[in-house]
């Protein structure tokens, strides 16, 4: 039997219903159809959202966040500190915690936010685009991730005479356990930054709209 995916003739897996390379794209970005969400796409809506923060730079609102993004660092600072003690811990929990300081050490907290409410953005806009909310969580993970350094190590490859990064799949259960404590700290900001956008967008809609009627009016 094949696969189960509209359009995909590829031979089903042993263990159901998909074929190998939609179940590699499940585990990898959240849902056999969903296709990483590039920096390119993803750039008009941070654009729109670095707007809107820079203009709220000041308001109580960013520095609360702002400080609930620091705190959500420190606890995970306490948890790689924990881990390297020799204290038990939780692998994927260790490895959210990791990847969450690599962020922070790479990018700003206007950043972070900045990304967030553009993927959440890009969501609304074109629904199409993130297939559900599990994709939506791995995606989210996979951008944040990408502010900071995603190589496990690196090799000096002689042929190209560079350095090159070595790569590894980061886990799905440590991709929901960053997205979801980055959201638990921002998101409520960046909802609303979402919100803000697209309100701006319906009035210059509107506003296009009846510059365009008294257009027609003119004789």
């Amino acid at each position: 039997m094949t696969c189960s995916v509209q359009g995909c003739r590829a031979a089903r897996s042993r263990i159901g219903p998909l074929c190998r390379n939609h179940v590699a794209r499940k585990r990898r970005h959240g849902h056999p159809e969903q296709t990483p969400v590039s920096s390119l796409e993803l750039r008009p809506y941070r654009a729109a959202a670095r707007a809107v923060i820079a203009r709220w730079a000041n308001h109580d609102a960013i520095k609360i966040t702002a400080e609930r993004w620091e705190r959500l660092c420190e606890q995970a600072r306490a948890s790689v500190a924990m881990a390297e003690s020799g204290r038990p811990f939780n692998k994927m929990d260790l490895r959210a915690a990791r990847a969450l300081l690599k962020i922070a050490d790479a990018a700003p907290f206007d950043t972070v936010l900045e990304v967030a409410a553009a993927l959440v953005l890009l969501r609304d806009t074109e629904g199409h685009r993130v297939k559900g909310d599990g994709a939506f969580v791995i995606q989210l993970a996979r951008c944040l991730r990408k502010l900071g350094r995603v190589d496990v190590a690196t090799y000096w490859d002689r042929q190209a005479n560079r350095v090159r990064g070595v790569y590894r799949d980061f886990p799905v259960r440590a991709a929901m356990l960053l997205a979801s404590r980055t959201l638990d700290a921002i998101g409520p900001t960046a909802g609303r930054i979402v919100a803000t956008v697209k309100a701006a967008a319906v009035r210059e809609e509107r506003l296009e709209g009846r510059y365009r009627a008294a257009l027609a009016e003119l004789h």
